[in-house]
């Protein structure tokens, strides 16, 4: 599926990350200045970060500490607000399965690329998370400070609760065993799909730290976030303006004026929301090729022209970047490829 724009993380979690660094003996802010980023700017309501840029964040950690292991360490400092306000709601549910619940249903406030399943089996409570089975490091670690963060968070606050089994799509070289020391079970790699698997039983007894009119409260801010987001994210205009207008070919200053902001405006509006005006533009015309080219519509130098390339090499060139194969050799297989509607 393509997408618009890349999905973002809430920026409390790279806050939570500055913490490990520093544990490590590094200067955080010059790790995270590597990526352009500020720590102060993190610190704001409902900042969001690119995924991609956090699991680059997570790739240079592992880079700069030559600890395979930096998830757990990342997981034993975890607080809940390293989920922001959603885990400050898990921690005040009656018990842990209605706070699972609860990250099932907001998973996305915190991670829009979240895909968090909850099952039930006669003893077994088991959260999973769909399409995690990654190759890329910086992914395999920041999915295991995912799972290793929600049982700090539930053990923390739900005492009684019973771990049985962790598994992770993903493979490792190195031994599981601290992994197991810390989730206190089994653990498996290379797994059919990454999971936690609690005791549905110790899952319903009442937590001492319950308070359910906070809860309702705190859930009750995450729903009005996410309709405000879905509804005000600046990204999702400047996109629907560029594809409906093929404003392909028009600057950032320009593109800024059509919505009554300046240039850094703009700029400072679209870091909030975890994306840059480059990544997005990319992200439009990675669309816009795929629905120029099916069926042989557009020619070549056309396409490159719509688009805002220069000439046809460097459309080319940005083609085989985004699907690795050529227009030329994409317009051949075509049939191989399913259509895009038009937005």
């Amino acid at each position: 599926m393509i997408l618009y724009q890349e999905k973002s993380t809430i920026g409390s979690w790279s806050l939570m990350m500055t913490k490990v660094l520093e544990h490590y003996g590094l200067d955080s802010a010059s790790v995270f200045d590597h990526f352009g980023l500020v720590i102060h700017q993190l610190r704001k309501n409902n900042v969001r970060l690119g995924n991609q840029r956090i699991n680059s964040t997570w790739q240079h950690a592992l880079t700069l500490t030559q600890d395979r292991y930096i998830s757990i360490q990342f997981s034993k400092m975890a607080k809940p607000f390293s989920f922001n306000i959603l885990g400050l709601c898990m921690e005040v549910t009656p018990h842990a399965h209605e706070a699972l619940e609860v990250f099932e249903r907001h998973a996305k406030y915190f991670n829009e690329g979240l895909q968090v399943n909850i099952a039930h089996t006669q003893t077994d409570l088991i959260l999973s998370i769909d399409g995690s089975a990654s190759s890329i490091v910086g992914e395999q670690l920041n999915v295991e400070a995912v799972l290793g963060t929600i049982k700090t968070i539930l053990m923390s606050s739900h005492r009684t609760l019973k771990l049985r089994q962790v598994n992770f799509q993903h493979s490792i070289t190195e031994s599981p065993r601290p992994f197991e020391v810390f989730f206190g079970c089994p653990v498996q790699f290379s797994a059919k799909v990454t999971s936690l698997i609690f005791d549905k039983e110790s899952s319903l007894i009442p937590s001492m730290l319950s308070n359910q009119n906070l809860a309702l409260h705190l859930e009750g801010m995450i729903k009005k976030h996410l309709h405000t987001s879905r509804n005000n994210r600046i990204s999702d205009k400047i996109s629907s303006f560029i594809t409906r207008n093929n404003a392909y070919k028009l600057d950032q200053e320009k593109l800024a004026s059509h919505f009554y902001l300046g240039k850094r405006s703009l700029q400072r509006r679209l870091q909030q929301e975890g994306v840059s005006y480059k990544s997005l533009l990319d992200n439009c015309r990675r669309k816009k090729a795929i629905i120029l080219l099916y069926n042989h519509r557009t020619s070549l130098s056309e396409a490159a022209d719509i688009l805002g390339f220069g000439n046809p090499s460097n459309f080319s060139r940005a083609f085989k970047r985004w699907y690795g194969a050529t227009p030329g050799q994409y317009q051949k297989e075509c049939l191989q490829f399913q259509p895009v509607d038009p937005p």
